[in-house]
C-alpha cells in the first residue's frame, strides 16, 4: 500500500496546527482550519482509489468490465452502509475531533500543573508565612498534578527541593525566586508535552486512521473481484478462509479459519454462508476457492452451533475473551447465548461482490466496444485498462494458447507495452495508454473474434522490442517496425 501523498499531508497538517497554536488561534479552530487546508481523509480517498481498482483486478485475476469499477466507490459493503466518499467524510470530521481533543486535555493538564503549583506562592503571598505543617499537603498536591502532567515522580520531587527549602527558612526573596525556577521547569515540561501530544494525534492516531481505512478497502476490493470471479464458476463448489501470514492477533478470524461449521474441514464455507470479510478493520484475511475434486465430502450440512462450539471449547479461556469479549465469553460457555449472536462479522448470509455485473470475462468488450476511439470516455477507459493488465497474471498464457505464439514472447510485448518505460519526447515514461490496443489484448486473451489486426499487433511490438535492443531509438524502431506490421493503419480500416 503506497499513501505518500496523504503522509506528506498528515506532516503539512501538523505543521499547519502548530503554527496556529502559536498566533494564538483556539484550538478547536486551529484544527479545523489546518484540515480545511490539508484534509487528510480526502486526500487518502483519492489517492487510494487506483489501488483499490488494482486490487479488485487482483482478485478477478483479469481485466474488468467497462464501468464496474464504478461499483466499488458507489456502493457500500459494510454493515454502516457507507461508500469510501462517506466514510472518510466521516473519518475526517473525526479525526478532527480527535486531534482537538488531545490537544485540549495536554493544554488542559498543563494549567491544572500550573495551577496547582501557584497554591505555593499564593498561600505565601496571603499569609506572609506558610506554616510547615501545610507543605505535605502542599507537595501532595502538586505531586499528584504532576504524575497527570506526565511528569516522573522523582523529577518532579527535585524540582521541588529548593522550594521546600526556602519555605522552610521563610525567606521572601529566596521563596520567590525558588517558585519562578519551580514555574519556569513546568512550563518548559508542559510544552514538550504539548508537542508530543500534537505529533501523536496527527502523525500517529490521525496517520493510522487513514491507514486503517485504506488497507480495509483495498482488502474488500480484493475479494469483490474474487467473488466476481468465483461465484458463476460451476466447477468452484465453496471457499475456504486463510488467516494473512501477517494475522498478529488471535481474534474471530482465528475462528473462522479454524471451525467446522458446515462439515466441509475446517474454515470451508459455501458459496453462500461465507462470513463478512474483511471481518474487521485491517483484516488481511483471504478467500481461496474448492474446486470440485479437492475435498472428501462435497455436500455442506449446517453445524455451526455445534462446530461453533467445538472450536471454542478448544482454545483457552483468553482465547475465548478474545473472541467475545470477557461478558460474551462467559454467556456462551454457559448456553445463555449464541456465539453467532457475538460473533464479528458473522451474519449467515452471502457475501456479493459489488462487481456482480462481471458475469463473463467478454464483457469488457461488449461494453466497451461501442466507444468513439478519440473521445474522453474511450481514453479513460484505456488508462484503466492499461493498470489493470499490469496486475493479470494468467494474460500471457491464454493469448499464447489462443494464436500459438510462444508464452515468453508474450511476456516480452506485454512488458515492452504496459510496464517498460522508454525515452520518449516528454522524458523517459511509459507508452500512453491507447483503447484499441486495450480492445486488441483483450480479444486475445479472451480467445474470441480475435481480428487480423490483433495478430498484427503482437508483431509489430515484438518487432519494435527487437530494434530497440538493437540500438534504434524508439521512434526509428517504431517506424521500421510499421513498414512490416503497421497496426495504425489496419485499426482505421476495421
Amino acid at each position: 500500500m503506497n499513501l505518500k501523498a496523504t503522509h506528506e499531508v498528515v506532516a503539512r497538517f501538523e505543521r499547519r496546527i502548530r503554527e496556529l497554536l502559536a498566533e494564538g488561534v483556539p484550538v478547536a479552530e486551529a484544527v479545523r482550519r489546518a484540515y480545511a487546508l490539508y484534509p487528510v481523509m480526502k486526500v487518502m480517498a483519492d489517492e487510494v482509489q487506483a489501488q483499490i481498482v488494482a486490487e479488485a483486478v487482483r482478485g478477478y485475476g483479469d481485466a474488468l468490465p467497462e464501468g464496474v469499477s464504478d461499483c466499488l466507490f458507489t456502493h457500500s459493503w459494510a454493515p454502516d452502509k457507507l461508500t469510501l466518499s462517506e466514510r472518510t467524510t466521516r473519518g475526517g470530521l473525526l479525526v478532527r475531533a480527535l486531534v482537538a481533543q488531545a490537544i485540549t486535555q495536554q493544554l488542559k493538564k498543563g494549567a491544572t500543573y500550573r495551577r496547582t503549583a501557584r497554591t505555593i506562592f499564593d498561600g505565601y503571598k496571603k499569609g506572609g508565612l506558610i506554616p510547615e505543617q501545610d507543605l505535605p499537603k502542599f507537595l501532595q498536591d502538586i505531586v499528584e498534578a504532576g504524575r497527570r502532567a506526565d511528569i516522573p515522580r522523582a523529577k518532579l520531587l527535585q524540582m521541588l527541593k529548593p522550594v521546600k527549602k526556602e519555605i522552610a527558612k521563610r525567606t521572601t526573596a529566596g521563596m520567590r525566586a525558588a517558585y519562578t525556577q519551580l514555574v519556569r521547569a513546568v512550563e518548559a515540561q508542559n510544552e514538550k508535552a504539548l508537542e508530543n501530544a500534537i505529533y501523536v494525534a496527527t502523525q500517529e492516531r490521525t496517520r493510522y486512521f487513514a491507514e486503517r481505512i485504506a488497507r480495509t478497502e483495498m482488502a474488500r476490493a480484493y475479494h469483490d473481484g474474487f467473488l466476481a470471479r468465483w461465484d458463476g464458476d460451476e466447477n468452484c463448489i465453496a471457499y475456504q478462509w486463510r488467516l494473512s501470514g501477517r494475522h498478529p492477533v488471535y481474534d474471530i478470524c482465528d475462528l473462522y479459519a479454524k471451525a467446522n461449521l458446515y462439515g466441509l474441514g475446517a474454515g470451508i464455507f459455501p458459496k453462500g454462508k461465507v462470513p463478512l470479510i474483511p471481518a474487521h478493520p485491517n483484516c488481511m484475511c483471504v478467500l481461496k476457492p474448492v474446486i470440485r475434486g479437492m475435498l472428501d465430502n462435497e455436500t455442506p450440512h449446517e453445524r455451526i452451533e455445534d462446530g461453533g462450539m467445538e472450536y471454542l471449547r478448544s482454545v483457552n479461556p483468553h482465547q475465548r475473551r478474545l473472541l467475545l469479549g470477557v461478558h460474551g465469553a462467559r454467556a456462551v460457555m454457559e448456553g445463555k447465548v449464541s456465539w453467532t449472536e457475538l460473533a464479528r462479522g458473522y451474519g449467515g448470509k452471502k457475501v456479493d461482490s459489488r462487481l456482480s455485473s462481471t458475469s463473463s470475462r467478454g464483457d469488457i468488450i461488449k461494453q466497451s466496444g461501442a466507444l468513439e476511439p478519440n473521445s474522453r470516455r474511450a481514453q479513460e477507459h484505456a488508462v484503466r485498462y492499461y493498470e489493470s493488465v499490469r496486475h493479470m497474471t494468467a494474460d500471457c498464457q491464454r493469448i499464447a494458447a489462443n494464436t500459438g505464439f510462444r508464452e515468453q514472447d508474450i511476456r516480452v510485448i506485454k512488458s515492452h507495452v504496459f510496464i517498460e518505460e522508454h525515452d520518449l519526447r516528454a522524458g523517459r515514461e511509459r507508452f500512453f495508454p491507447d483503447y484499441e490496443m486495450a480492445q486488441s489484448w483483450q480479444r486475445l486473451i479472451d480467445g474470441r473474434d480475435i481480428q487480423k489486426r490483433d495478430i498484427v499487433l503482437l508483431n509489430h511490438e515484438f518487432l519494435e522490442h527487437t530494434l530497440l535492443r538493437q540500438g534504434l531509438s524508439v521512434q526509428e524502431a517504431h517506424e521500421q517496425a510499421q513498414k512490416t506490421y503497421n497496426y495504425a493503419v489496419l485499426a482505421r480500416r476495421d
